[in-house]
């Protein structure tokens, strides 16, 4: 016993296979999983298997991390089971993890150059996934947080007007949180008439009454 709560003090981490049913979800859980990112993780799960574990909390018997993972198809799961790392935390340290876990993974920067280097060697044959790099261009990396505003190449033309606003996101963190207060979308267009494009960016106009609006002042 000794031995085992040493090693446990030591090791605060171990990696188990858990059913989706033991997983309880977090009811302060505040990420929310758009169809088109349930769809990518279905499609990277096919490709490569599992390379991601969630994160269960076994003193409050809740999941910090991966609800969306525990809602795979079960031919995802091995053996219907999926990789889970246990940990024990008190309810305060829990809420501290679960507010911070992603904006942490946020703030880290975009090397657009390496990103680009990165998605030009990688092949898919899943539209899900495909559709994801796809979104991921240079434009879309500065806006994460890899350039400045210097390196977007606006056209000086656009500062001749009055009646817009742009804005640059520090972190994709950020950027989330506005889509989901402004209601920006992820948009279809058919630019062809043979092939479909979704991507967020397509529906990046916002009307200034839902601006001002989210802003309280409509």
């Amino acid at each position: 016993m000794a031995t085992e709560q040493a090693e446990a003090a030591e090791y605060p981490l171990r990696l188990e296979w858990r059913t989706p049913e033991e997983l309880t979800d977090n009811p302060r859980n505040w990420r929310k999983h758009p169809p088109a990112q349930t769809a990518a993780l279905n499609g990277v799960l096919a490709e490569v298997g599992w390379a991601g574990a969630c994160l269960y909390n076994e003193r409050t018997g809740r999941l910090i991390d991966g609800h969306a993972r525990k809602k795979v198809p079960r031919e995802r799961l091995v053996d219907g089971r999926l990789p889970v790392l246990v940990g024990s935390w008190s309810e305060e340290d829990e809420a501290k993890i679960l507010a911070t876990l992603d904006p942490l993974a946020a703030m880290a920067k975009t090397d657009r150059e390496q990103l680009d280097s990165l998605i030009g060697g990688v092949e898919t044959s899943d539209q899900a996934v495909q559709a994801m790099l796809d979104g991921l261009s240079s434009a879309d990396a500065a806006l994460m947080g890899g350039g400045d505003v210097a390196e977007l190449e606006i056209s000086p033309e656009l500062f001749e007007r009055s009646d817009y606003l742009v804005i640059v996101f520090d972190s994709e963190f950020d950027w989330n949180v506005a889509c989901e207060k402004l209601g920006v979308r992820t948009v279809t267009a058919d630019p062809s008439g043979g092939s479909t494009i979704q991507h967020k960016g397509l529906g990046r106009v916002v009307k200034a009454s839902k601006l001002l609006e989210v802003l309280g002042c409509g």
